[in-house]
């Protein structure tokens, strides 16, 4: 989906952005503010829920430190009242019943007989993308609509395509991202800060990827897998960055 995208795109765009606006002329400063301005526009125009979630989350990370002060304060302020006052209603009403809705309550459904599928098929699944014809065989019962869906969250997604095992394997590739993004930002922190700032974005990306995949199932998009590569380029890069410098201090 685009939302997912952009929520992939979003952070890294912001950070480009603050690390080189000190640098810039002001026309290539307003086009660096366009490149994480227009993934937010979007996100909130799309009619995703979960994406429009993830964005909260990420904001909340980036900007945590930052958000009692009072010109913070009165953007949110801001931002608030143009949501409330000039979003489109439909959007609103669906937050206003999310969980309740046929859509919420088939969704819960999908996880709910998901994690079932996964307790009796521990170790490889049912197989891969059998989500669908698996429900529709053995939960003809719990399908509101005439046909079953994919099950709307990438960890109940792979858990039942693979198992627990590759769920396993798919929560550790997740988890080596984060890791070698802190080790980027705390190599790079004082004597690299522009390495330092694209490695938060390449993170708070892979995690707005996560909180929005636990409502649409993208457990297998590039966006994923493109944005891992980064974040392992990026730590190989500034290692051998790192050894050079000590190796030339010698």
């Amino acid at each position: 989906e685009l939302s997912i995208q952009m929520l992939v795109f979003f952070p890294v765009a912001y950070y480009l952005y603050d690390a080189v606006k000190g640098g810039v002329s002001k026309w290539e400063k307003y086009i660096l503010v366009l490149f994480f301005i227009t993934p937010v526009m979007t996100i909130l125009g799309a009619s995703s829920r979960g994406a429009q979630l993830a964005l909260l989350v990420q904001f909340i990370l980036m900007f945590y430190k930052h958000i009692f002060k009072p010109k913070p304060l009165v953007y949110i302020g801001v931002i608030v009242f143009l949501v409330v006052n000039f979003f489109p209603k439909e959007q609103l009403e669906r937050f206003s019943t999310a969980g309740d809705d046929k859509t919420s309550q088939q969704r819960l459904l999908y996880w709910e007989h998901g994690i079932d599928m996964m307790r009796d098929n521990p170790l490889l699944g049912v197989g891969y993308y059998n989500f669908i014809p698996y429900y529709e065989d053995n939960f003809p019962e719990d399908m509101l609509y005439g046909f079953a869906e994919l099950p709307h969250n990438i960890f109940i997604q792979v858990g039942t395509d693979v198992g627990f095992i590759g769920l396993a394997v798919y929560l550790l590739i997740i988890t080596g991202g984060y890791f070698a993004s802190r080790k980027t930002i705390s190599l790079s922190r004082d004597e690299d800060p522009f390495s330092a700032n694209i490695a938060k974005g390449l993170w708070i990306g892979i995690v707005g990827f996560v909180v929005a995949g636990q409502f649409v199932t993208v457990g297998y998009y590039p966006f994923l897998w493109v944005q891992l590569s980064l974040i392992v380029a990026q730590r190989n890069v500034v290692g051998l960055d790192q050894n050079d410098s000590r190796h030339y201090k010698r």
